[in-house]
């Protein structure tokens, strides 16, 4: 899922749609079984050490247990297959091999709910810089979203000076545009209104290419000071050349 909400070709005009399809996505995951992580039981933090030792005595006289039966398990699974003959045994690793496929599979069609780097990466997908200041707003109260407040406060940075905050190499959220987006008409107003900060009367959009030629341009700069460096590197080692055989000659 987070490979299809990264693309810029994903089909969708507003962010918001996304937010909301998140909203239902983890609402179902969540409602699976805890992680181990997440597991109360397994959190000894507020034990004592003496509760800790008996907790700690009990899962090691369960693991032996444990070990024992799959011992007993082994040697007669191990006892039936010495008996069998040649093309028994020839079937019993084919379907040991057939079992051992199946058991992969199973594992990999069970859902789980998402560890809190999944959820991260699922957060990351949204192009917080291009959704409402309303919308943004809302998600620092949604419960859901609480893993995604950094990324909502990068939106609205963005969303308040979109260039000088688009050019650093520092953002963590993505602020190129999605293929089938459109200047919202909020933004169009507000490229016309009157009385505001110049970062503030152009639309998202028109920010979001002018970073890209500013990149371009620094690039240019880049290049033509490296090549001018060169050029002028190049001419006092001619000039070295020169006046080096001049004082040969002379010496001669």
């Amino acid at each position: 899922m987070r490979s299809i909400c990264c693309s810029n070709k994903l089909n969708i005009a507003d962010e918001k749609d996304l937010v909301g399809l998140f909203e239902k996505y983890l609402a179902h995951r969540d409602n699976l079984p805890l992680l181990k992580e997440e597991d109360p039981s397994l959190d000894w933090s507020h034990l004592t050490v003496a509760e800790k030792e008996g907790r700690q005595k009990a899962a090691e006289e369960k693991q032996a247990e444990e070990a024992k039966k799959q011992e007993e398990e082994k040697k007669a699974q191990d006892d039936a297959y010495n008996a069998l003959d040649p093309l028994g045994k020839a079937n019993a690793d084919w379907n040991k091999k057939i079992d051992a496929v199946h058991a992969e599979c199973a594992n990999r069609l069970v859902l789980s709910r998402l560890s809190k780097q999944q959820k991260v990466d699922l957060f990351q997908t949204i192009r917080y810089s291009f959704m409402k200041h309303e919308d943004l707003l809302s998600l620092t109260s949604n419960t859901r979203f609480e893993l995604a407040k950094d990324f909502i406060v990068e939106g609205l940075s963005v969303r308040l000076n979109p260039f000088e905050n688009g050019i650093k190499s520092d953002l963590k959220i993505n602020t190129e545009p999605r293929v089938n987006f459109e200047p919202s008409k909020q933004d169009a107003a507000g490229a016309g209104a009157g009385g505001v900060p110049s970062s503030l009367k152009k639309t998202n959009f028109e920010n979001y290419y002018e970073r890209k030629l500013h990149d371009e341009r620094a690039g240019h700069n880049a290049l033509e000071q490296k090549l001018l460096g060169a050029a002028i590197g190049k001419n006092i080692k001619d000039l070295m050349h020169v006046s080096n055989e001049h004082i040969t000659q002379k010496g001669f």
